[in-house]
């Protein structure tokens, strides 16, 4: 089981032919225990229907013996959407889970927010995510050393940046002035949007983008300056995620009220 859903998640790709399959597959049936017919019956929303294509996400939902979104919503949306693989059962006893998705606070928060946090939250506010009445203590901490700290930490990310653009333009052999004039369109004191996330269509990475006009007024108000910063990549078979980037860049260039948008 793991061994068909490691190889197929290597291509990319969700979708399969009965030829590809059988292709690949035929050597190895004996050893999984099935016929060419049983694995394709396996990736099929209909299991009789063998005009349909194999789906490695059906697959993965037939022989795991836990499913589940990341999220409350998604759980719910995920049974509505593969409803049809259970026919009979009722859409809320579909078993396909969910979980909160979260991060380890010693390991995921910065060393100098977490002494923050030990100093008026006490050293054990870390121990039960489930005990909201922790947080209540935050009023405790004075707003002008919050804002000390998050001003620094910008800052520390706005340097990193400025040194990841350099290296970035001097390997494709741009001028010292071009280079040091785009490093320097980041400002440690303006307002700063991050966006960093793996570039698949449904993402969205262009929605900030499709009002242009209210997105030029905002980048135009002097009064309230604001940055972007847009990082992540597309998976190296999906050309409409390379698509969304591409087109991220042509705005941006084209549009001189987003100058800041890097």
């Amino acid at each position: 089981r793991g061994l068909v859903t490691n190889l197929l998640a290597s291509t990319g790709i969700d979708r399969f032919s009965g030829e590809l399959i059988a292709r690949y597959f035929n050597p190895m049936l004996a050893r999984l225990g099935t016929d060419l017919e049983g694995l394709l019956m396996l990736g099929r929303n209909n299991v009789f229907d063998r005009s349909e294509f194999f789906s490695m996400a059906v697959l993965a939902l037939r022989t795991s013996q836990f499913s589940n979104g990341v999220s409350r919503l998604h759980g719910e949306v995920s049974r509505n959407m593969w409803k049809d693989i259970w026919p009979g059962l009722p859409e809320d006893e579909v078993p396909i889970g969910h979980v909160t998705n979260g991060v380890h606070p010693r390991s995921w928060i910065s060393p100098q927010l977490l002494g923050t946090f030990d100093r008026y939250l006490g050293p054990d506010w870390a121990l039960d995510p489930a005990d909201f009445r922790v947080w209540d203590a935050v009023d405790n901490i004075p707003d002008d050393e919050m804002w000390r700290l998050r001003r620094r930490q910008r800052e520390k990310l706005i340097t990193w940046c400025r040194g990841r653009i350099r290296r970035q333009l001097k390997a494709r052999g741009t001028s010292h002035d071009d280079m040091e004039r785009a490093a320097n369109a980041l400002d440690p004191d303006v307002f700063t949007i991050g966006f960093a996330r793996r570039f698949a269509t449904y993402k969205r990475g262009t929605l900030l983008m499709h009002d242009m006009e209210r997105l030029k007024q905002v980048f135009r108000n002097t009064n309230r300056p604001v940055q972007l910063l847009i990082a992540g990549k597309a998976h190296p078979a999906d050309g409409p995620g390379k698509e969304l980037i591409r087109e991220i860049v042509k705005i941006a260039d084209s549009t001189p009220e987003l100058r800041r948008v890097v």
